[in-house]
């Protein structure tokens, strides 16, 4: 979920991170909570699997090479990792959404 929203997204800075922060904190993507994408992270981070398979470079996602390479994207899932455990703890979750 993460990496195809990333695929749309060309610069993979601290700003970027803290706006994705943002979203998951207040459940505005996928209807999941921060948690949910911390554990996400944390196991993407933790495991030797590539991230950015090639699958991501297929033409429905409107392009022919990978946009990101791996070591830029785990960087910058390491930098929304951070960002998410410095705002802890996180507010509950919106009325509107539960």
């Amino acid at each position: 979920m993460i990496i195809y929203h990333m695929q749309f997204i060309e610069d993979l800075g601290a700003m970027n991170a803290e706006m994705l922060a943002d979203a998951f904190i207040m459940y505005r993507t996928f209807g999941q909570g921060p948690q949910f994408f911390l554990d996400t992270i944390e196991g993407a981070l933790a495991s030797d699997a590539v991230i950015m398979t090639e699958d991501w470079a297929e033409p429905p996602y409107g392009r022919e090479e990978l946009r990101h390479t791996e070591s830029d994207m785990r960087e910058f899932l390491a930098m929304v990792g951070d960002e998410l455990r410095r705002r802890q703890p996180w507010p509950p979750k919106p009325e509107r959404l539960t």
